[in-house]
């Protein structure tokens, strides 16, 4: 299990009704219960060198998407907050994670990012006008040895 797994794993333990995809791109099939999470890696750089290895900084992009059409249109801001603090819950908490080998410290959300039209993050074309977004962008640091 990587790094990558144990995140992709803490996210599916702790929000299980939401499929979680490591993706670049917006797969609209997994929207198919109303709601997913999809992230990616948009940046890796070495903070520092040590004897036996690297410490890394990962920006990781994390997109929740909301299709409002599933939900009764006065409790669609109210459910998109309390996911997103749910998520922010879940990440915040786990700043500091450790599962066997794998590892990560100091876990920052750097920016948080309501979005109420699809337009506004990429999605332009017809048949996505219900989609809602909330995007972390996320900084993970982690220790890596070198063999």
């Amino acid at each position: 299990m990587s790094w990558i797994d144990a995140f992709q794993d803490l996210l599916n333990s702790d929000m299980p009704e939401i499929k979680v995809v490591l993706s670049d791109v917006y797969q609209p099939e997994h929207l198919n219960k109303g709601e997913y999470i999809r992230y990616y890696i948009t940046d890796e750089s070495e903070a520092d060198k040590f004897a036996n290895g690297v410490t890394k900084n990962y920006s990781i992009s994390l997109y929740y998407y909301f299709d409002e059409t599933r939900y009764r249109k006065e409790k669609i801001h109210d459910r998109m907050w309390d996911r997103a603090t749910d998520l922010r819950t879940v990440l915040e908490s786990n700043y500091n994670y450790s599962s066997g080998t794998y590892y990560w410290h100091n876990l920052s959300i750097d920016s948080v990012q309501y979005f109420m039209n699809a337009s506004d993050f990429g999605l332009e074309e017809e048949g996505f006008e219900t989609i809602k977004a909330v995007v972390f962008e996320i900084t993970l640091t982690r220790n890596e040895n070198i063999s």
